[in-house]
């Protein structure tokens, strides 16, 4: 059947039979022939100065040896030339194929193509369908396009990665132009909403030791996104540390202040840390994005810190106040802001503050405190989702922080604190501080569903201060543990397991969180 279909074949392949004639062997003869190379390259339907453009795009040209495949390449290049342009609708197409031999013998083939751009599109209206809570203008402002500019599909292209990265932008399709009945251009952009505020609650319990009983700490997070449709955002938060800490925030966003693509937020915070000191601060900051990835953001902010005498005369904090400015970026890839997948986040910020001692006086003497300071602050978060087998990521995360001061040590108001559910499990909240400090995660993800996974964790953390005598403190701690996030009716619930270095099996600690969207 083979050499009734391919006739032309029989002399060209060459078969060979095993001896129990099992198998059979192919010898296959090719003849290559002459190479092929490529004569005139004509392009037709454009004016002379166009053609000379876009023939620098092409790599199909005279004398070059031709290829079908590069053709093709040539063809999507001159494609992606005309819809940077504003012609979004060209055809090229590939009129006649001259094959032929010069007077050398070598074959050559003459292309012409032809092009047919279409009308010059020009951006008059933007068609927002699918928001049924944000506003039609404040999808639009996000794709950086402005009213009658010429169409390009490069920064088309652009445009659903920007939109998902919105809090209230769960999915959205790629933009599609079109020409009206009275030949104006527009766009139609289909979005899928999303929930933009949540409530983030977490319990944890922590078992007593020796004669302490063992007590409750929670957290309360209310974040209120895309108010009215407008993009704006408010945020309330409690959070009860241990029995005696606890610490409120209030903060506000509104994006795009008087029409640029500039967020100004404001603040306020309040510590009570233990018996020892009151802390409030203020702060005022703007963040701009530079690209789809990148956001830089600038901060300034006072802080008061009121010790009561235990405080005072324990520890040695004075009363304080503290002016701070800072600058940072944060650059972030990932696929999904609350299960990703795949993709990094790098977070860094400068802070330098003028602080102002201003008594008990016996405290400033006692233990040597000068009355006006500077401060500097570096904050670095990195974190990196790998994927390996279908369904399994794994997460790295490392956090730093250090405070340096022409103090003779950083009091307790201005070191940094960690520990519990959200830096280091299998320990208290906040267990640990220093003006040094550090943390590292560790996740072998099972994915169950888009927003629920299953997990073992490795968690790492050092501390390094100064004490109020000018002895070294530091340490190394570990912990490790499972959890799991499940997406449900109310929300994502998460039960996190963790173990202390020396925890028995029965000694770990249990946070409970649900976030609730809405």
């Amino acid at each position: 059947i083979f050499y009734q279909q391919y006739p032309n074949w029989y002399d060209s392949i060459h078969f060979s039979y095993s001896l129990d004639s099992t198998s059979i062997d192919l010898t296959i003869f090719l003849t290559e022939g002459k190479i092929t190379r490529a004569g005139k390259v004509l392009i037709e339907g454009m004016h002379e100065d166009v053609i000379a453009r876009v023939s620098k795009e092409l790599d199909t040209r005279t004398g070059r040896i031709f290829s079908e495949i590069v053709l093709q390449q040539d063809i999507k290049a001159l494609l992606q030339y005309f819809e940077g342009h504003g012609y979004p609708f060209a055809q090229v197409t590939i009129k006649n194929l001259n094959f032929h031999m010069d007077l050398a013998e070598e074959i050559l083939v003459d292309v012409f193509l032809n092009v047919t751009a279409g009308p010059l599109l020009t951006i008059d209206e933007i068609r927002i369908l699918g928001n049924s809570v944000t506003k039609a203008h404040v999808i639009e402002r996000e794709t950086r396009i402005r009213r009658g500019e010429v169409y390009d599909q490069r920064k088309i292209e652009k445009i659903p990665d920007r939109l998902r990265r919105l809090e209230y932008i769960e999915s959205t399709e790629m933009p599609t132009p079109f020409v009206n009945s009275q030949n104006a251009g527009g766009l139609v952009i289909s979005v899928k909403e999303g929930k933009a505020s949540q409530i983030d609650g977490v319990v944890g319990y922590n078992p007593g030791t020796g004669d302490e009983e063992g007590y409750f700490t929670g957290l309360l997070d209310l974040s209120l996104g895309n108010l009215f449709g407008t993009g704006r955002a408010m945020q309330a938060k409690w959070h009860k540390r241990d029995k005696k800490t606890q610490e409120l925030r209030l903060y506000y966003l509104e994006p795009w202040v008087l029409g640029f693509p500039v967020n100004i937020g404001g603040g306020f915070e309040q510590l009570i840390q233990d018996t020892t000191y009151i802390q409030r601060n203020i702060m005022l900051d703007v963040s701009m994005p530079l690209s789809e990835h990148l956001t830089a953001s600038a901060q300034v902010s006072r802080s008061n810190v009121y010790p009561d005498s235990i405080g005072s005369a324990l520890f040695g904090i004075p009363r304080s106040r503290t002016w701070l400015a800072a600058i940072g970026i944060d650059y972030d890839t990932r696929d999904d802001l609350i299960n990703p997948r795949r993709g990094i986040r790098y977070r860094t910020s400068v802070h330098y503050g003028l602080k102002k001692n201003t008594g008990p006086a016996y405290v400033l003497e006692e233990y040597n405190l000068k009355k006006d300071i500077d401060n500097k602050k570096l904050e670095i978060d990195f974190e990196v989702f790998v994927p390996t087998f279908r369904y399994q990521v794994i997460s790295l995360a490392l956090f730093g922080r250090q405070i340096t001061s022409d103090e003779p040590y950083v009091p307790i108001t201005d070191q940094y604190r960690f520990g519990g559910s959200r830096t280091l499990r299998g320990y208290r909240e906040n267990q640990f501080r220093g003006s040094k400090v550090a943390w590292a995660t560790v996740e072998y993800r099972y994915l169950l569903a888009r927003h629920s996974r299953a997990f073992i964790f490795l968690d790492n953390g050092y501390y390094w201060h100064k004490d109020e005598v000018g002895a070294k403190i530091e340490g190394y701690k570990m912990g490790y543990g499972f959890g799991i996030r499940i997406e449900t009716g109310l929300g994502i619930i998460g039960v996190d397991y963790g173990l202390g270095e020396g925890d028995s099996i029965m000694a770990g600690k249990i946070h409970v969180g649900l976030v609730n969207e809405f």
